[in-house]
């Protein structure tokens, strides 16, 4: 979930799914390969019956059914402390970023030259 989830930084709380995920919504999710998955929803489609996803660095999308979804992400903790639901943020990858999806990878690429441009990190 780069950029929006640092795994050395961040960490998520987890609720079992009391309704269906809405775009937006960072879902964890067993793929058929058993694998366990954290995304976004991106799409709901069908009233509910398939879920449209992708992580937050990727354009590709996935599909998801219900009995896939093992949690809805309740909870972002960012150097220990809460990230808040209202954050800039969190506001921002749920919104403006689900739109840039097909230039996103490009510009998270630009943001990286950019940064080390100046401070010769990567």
């Amino acid at each position: 979930m780069l950029p929006f989830l640092r795994s050395d930084q961040d960490a998520v709380t987890l609720k079992l799914p009391e309704a269906p995920p809405k775009r937006g919504d960072i879902i964890l999710f067993r793929r058929v390969s058993g694998k366990h998955v954290l995304h976004r929803v991106v799409r709901v489609v069908a009233d509910g019956g398939v879920f449209l996803v992708t992580g937050d660095w990727q354009r590709a999308l996935e599909r998801v059914k219900p009995d896939q979804i093992l949690g809805i992400v309740c909870g972002v903790t960012r150097k220990g402390k809460p990230l808040p639901d209202n954050a800039l943020l969190g506001w921002f990858f749920r919104g403006p970023w689900l739109f840039l999806r097909p230039v996103r990878e490009p510009l998270l690429r630009l943001a990286l030259f950019i940064k080390h441009l100046f401070t010769g990190n990567k």
